[in-house]
């Protein structure tokens, strides 16, 4: 998998400074809200840990 510490989740104009959230923090976020709205993880850490192995596999699986 690639790093995507330094990839932005949303366009940032050539040339300006960027602080916001990547791609990977970004899909996980909504993976673990679509988590909690199920009710079918429990646990903040399962939760948590769940929320970023989907966030990776769609990551993976659009080849990014």
């Amino acid at each position: 998998m690639r790093d995507y510490e330094d990839e932005p989740a949303f366009s940032v104009p050539d040339g300006a400074d960027w602080y916001g959230m990547t791609k990977r923090e970004y899909l996980a976020a909504m993976a673990m809200q679509g988590l909690l709205a199920s009710g079918k993880v429990k646990g903040s850490a399962n939760v948590a840990a769940k929320a970023a192995e989907y966030a990776d596999a769609l990551l993976n699986e659009m080849g990014l």
